[in-house]
């Protein structure tokens, strides 16, 4: 005003401001409690309450007649465009104005227009700070204030009618726009803690509830684990049982009871990982051609005699093996021996053992006699992988199996066995070389009829090996069966026996003679659902008859895998070529098996034709498997005739075939030629 002194102009300014900072500050307190669920009646009660304010600072202005040039209401009204929106800016505006219409002020219209742009310049701050999406710095703030003054002051002089006074109250313009910047970045900085406290008292609230629900929760829960207690206990107490049953069932064999492999694989890798010698010896007994005793009880009794013959092994050695026994598969048992000083006693027992079993077991009214054999191993010798000490310990209990000259049948893996086992792994290893080397080759035996006239012969497979000399058939073939050679060695056999009855087609057919070939066929490639197929494929490769090719399976594999077989047999005869059963009377064949069995020749083994002359009942019995084979129009071949007197002796019984010494032993494809083109 006009003559007025800077103290008087600052008191009044100092009064205006201060009471516009303390209507303000209780208006965001106000403000910021409010907790509609409504947005829209949230910002509706904050306009209310920013014009509440505007209006006590009119009229408390008025009253007071302190007038200056401007009275803090453009800070509420930027305020109220800053915190709610545009609209309660401008609803703050047009009430301001009409205040100011009531009061009978002038230059309304002047300052409305002055107060819509200051409401622009708020909201595009408002915009600015929400793009941030975080709080304002105190240097932010005071920036925006600072231009947004600016800003308004630069419009206000555009405006202004006389500009003169307004370039002449510009000293007053920048004290009230640092005060009024000052008083905003405070009401800001205000509002943000006091909604910051509002919030943490809030969420404290919200937590303290959820507290108290689950605070009730866990009495309830308490309150039911307390009344169930006993029934967790029984359910705790049924678990440990079942924990026991499952550990049981996983080293129990479910049938008998005893302790099962795994088990004995896991007492095994404990004496290898650890220092302490909890066992010093290992024990294997089994039952002898258990196969075939499968084939004569079935499964059902089998399971019966396999847990009778374990209960005498356990009452037997309990004294060394404190009852403990692994049943490693059927008619197969382990014992662990801690005290290898009772060796001596483990023969004494094992002999006891076998006294018992002189007893025939009587299951279900079938009477039957057990024969065992024993194969044991020292643990102290070698530290070895469990796997390698329960090879070393079958290997011996086979051993021991296979020896039909020993009463006792048992043996220990020692220097003489290790020294055999490793001329079988050594073998083992240089069958894969002999395959790919070609080293595997044929020779034939000559077959004979009743006039001594040569009709076919038999291709066996022979090795020479360049360091081990000649191995038998009788150890390489079971060693090439084990390890999945067989398959291989059967198509080279095959191969090469088509090759030279192929090489030597005119003279091994002609319409004097025919000399077919037979070939030995082991079970595995007998229940190949393939092996047909494959051995017609061949044939056909080299243009040969069904007629000239005949198979040979022993018995003893067709009575052990009759099932399994009996496809491809039947397979075998629809396409024309000759079965012929080997080694006849050695098996477990019954003769309503053999009545069914698409065979064409029974070959009588050497066993029994060695003793047809000097036991009269196996000369019976002989003469019986003739006449039953005739009476199913089967051919009969004898094998091993050594002697002019057995060949009489079978001719006279109306034989049909002889292979033997006698006429000729295993020759090479020369030799074999050689007697055919000169007609022997």
């Amino acid at each position: 005003m006009k003559g007025e002194t800077s103290m008087e102009y600052a008191s009044r300014i100092i009064f205006t401001y201060g009471l516009t900072f303390l209507l303000s500050y209780y208006g965001i307190i106000i403000y910021n409690r409010l907790k509609y669920k409504s947005k829209i009646i949230n910002k509706l009660m904050g306009t209310t309450i920013m014009m509440v304010v505007l209006t006590l600072l009119l009229v408390l202005i008025n009253m007071s007649n302190i007038l200056i040039s401007t009275d803090g209401r453009l800070l509420i009204i930027g305020f109220s465009t800053f915190l709610i929106g545009p609209i309660a800016g401008l609803i703050a505006v047009v009430w301001s104005t009409f205040l100011e219409y009531l009061m009978g002020k002038s230059d309304i219209i002047y300052l409305f227009f002055g107060q819509i742009f200051y409401i622009i310049i708020f909201y595009i701050i408002r915009i600015l700070v929400k793009k941030m999406k975080r709080r304002p710095k105190l240097y932010e703030s005071i920036v925006f204030i600072i231009l947004a003054n600016l800003a308004e002051g630069l419009v206000m002089f555009i405006v202004a009618k006389d500009k003169s006074v307004y370039m002449a109250s510009i000293n007053q313009y920048v004290s009230v726009a640092l005060i009024e910047t000052f008083m905003f970045c405070a009401l800001l900085n205000i509002f943000y803690r006091e909604k910051q406290r509002l919030d943490i008292i809030d969420d404290l609230g919200n937590y303290s509830r959820e507290l108290v629900i689950k605070n009730k929760k866990i009495e309830s829960l308490y309150k039911e684990v307390s009344s169930n207690q006993e029934e967790m206990k029984k359910n705790f107490d049924e678990l440990s049982r079942y924990e026991e049953r499952i550990e049981y069932l996983a080293f129990h064999e479910m049938q008998t009871g005893f302790l099962n492999h795994e088990k004995l694989m896991e007492q095994l890798q404990v004496q290898k990982s650890s220092n302490l010698e909890l066992y010093q010896a290992m024990f294997f007994i089994g039952i002898v051609e258990i196969e075939k005793l499968e084939k004569t009880l079935g499964i059902t009794l089998l399971d019966t005699l396999h847990y009778l013959v374990g209960i005498e092994i356990m009452a037997v050695f309990e004294e060394i093996s404190d009852g403990q026994i692994f049943s490693i598969a059927k008619g197969k048992y382990a014992i662990l021996i801690s005290d290898l000083e009772q060796k001596d006693k483990v023969i004494e027992l094992y002999k006891q053992l076998q006294k018992r079993f002189l007893e025939s077991f009587i299951i279900n009214t079938i009477e039957l006699k057990v024969n065992i054999s024993a194969g044991g191993i020292n643990l102290k010798d070698e530290v070895l992988e469990p796997e390698q000490w329960i090879e070393q310990c079958e290997f011996a209990l086979y051993n021991a199996a296979a020896d039909d000259f020993s009463e006792v049948r048992m043996s220990w893996y020692g220097k003489e066995l290790m020294e055999l086992h490793s001329r079988e792994l050594r073998i083992e290893k240089e069958l894969y070389k002999a395959l790919e080397k070609n080293e595997l080759y044929l020779v034939y035996q000559a077959q004979y009829n009743n006039d001594r006239r040569l009709i076919g012969a038999e291709a066996l497979l022979r090795w020479n090996h360049h360091e081990l000399g000649q191995i038998p058939p009788g150890i390489f073939i079971p060693i090439a069966e084990r390890n999945g050679l067989i398959d291989s060695i059967g198509k080279l056999v095959l191969r090469n026996a088509c090759i030279f009855f192929d090489k030597n087609r005119e003279l091994l057919v002609s319409d004097h003679k025919k000399i077919p070939i037979s070939i030995n066929a082991s079970f595995l490639e007998l229940i190949n659902p393939y092996y047909t197929e494959r051995l017609l494929e061949i044939l056909k490769n080299y243009n040969i008859s069904t007629e000239f090719i005949r198979v040979e399976v022993t018995e003893s594999e067709i009575s052990l895998h009759y099932n399994e077989m009996m496809e491809n047999l039947r397979q075998l005869n629809n396409a024309g070529i000759g079965v012929e059963l080997d080694d006849f009377g050695t098996g477990y064949s019954s003769l309503n098996h053999l009545g069914s069995m698409p065979v064409h020749t029974i070959k009588i083994d050497k066993v029994f034709v060695d003793k047809i002359l000097a036991d009269n009942k196996i000369g019976d019995l002989v003469e019986m498997i003739i006449d039953f084979a005739h009476r199913f129009r089967m051919r009969v071949i004898a094998e091993g005739v050594e002697t002019e007197e057995q060949f009489l002796w079978l001719r006279d019984k109306s034989c049909d075939v002889y292979q033997g010494y006698y006429f000729a032993r295993p020759m090479t494809e020369e030799l074999f030629l050689s007697r055919v083109s000169n007609g022997e």
